[in-house]
């Protein structure tokens, strides 16, 4: 019996399509590891009442490649040693935490809602500590709902686990579980923090060459 495994069927495309999909996508997109790229949305049974018109629009304009580059602004936190480039990797801790997945050369985005700042710090303690996670050459952080506690800021409490790592860390990005404001994103995207600019570029531009997509 011969075994067609996702991967080489993805590979074998003639054309390349996004895996879109909610929290669970982060898994299967680094499983098939630059395979495919996921499109992160907000979910609900009808699919597109989760995002604004912006963000609507833009969902649209990836589906159909006419989008092929995401800019978001954001704060930076940690200059780190400049400017880096990596693919676009994560999202929220609860679901990364134990995947056991590795994210060499990765740029790590992550994101929640209802987690509190403590837990959420565990939580990014537990993976910083995994093997996994030690090729990451930046990280991204987007909305983290409901996270702030008195006196302090999720991303107050994060600094201090982050900082020492030495990485370029951006914050504040529009990209997570406020359907007022969320954008779509693509994972496994190649994406570039700009400390300068303050800014996070994904860009799939190049995807299809990539891929070996003509």
């Amino acid at each position: 019996m011969k075994v067609v495994t996702a991967r080489r069927v993805l590979s074998n495309r003639q054309c390349y399509q996004f895996l879109a999909g909610i929290s669970t996508i982060t898994c299967r997109i680094l499983w098939l590891d630059g395979a495919a790229c996921g499109l992160e949305r907000r979910w609900s049974a009808e699919p597109w009442v989760m995002f604004s018109d912006a963000g609507r629009e833009k969902m649209f304009g990836i589906l159909s490649h006419q989008v092929s580059e995401l800019t978001f602004s954001g704060t930076v936190r940690c200059r780190g040693k400049g400017n880096v480039r990596g693919k676009f990797h994560g999202r929220n801790l609860s679901v990364m935490v134990g995947s056991g997945l590795l994210y060499q050369g990765a740029i790590l985005f992550i994101e929640d809602t209802g987690e509190v700042a403590y837990r959420l710090d565990y939580m990014l303690t537990t993976l910083l500590r995994s093997e996994g996670f030690s090729g990451i050459v930046g990280i991204a952080i987007g909305q983290l709902l409901d996270g702030d506690t008195d006196g302090y800021t999720a991303p107050e409490l994060l600094d201090k686990t982050l900082a020492p790592l030495g990485l370029p860390v951006i914050a504040a990005l529009s990209i997570g579980h406020d359907t007022a404001t969320a954008m779509p994103v693509v994972l496994g995207a190649d994406t570039d923090i700009d400390v300068e600019a303050g800014s996070l570029v994904v860009s799939f531009c190049s995807l299809g060459q990539r891929l070996g997509y003509h």
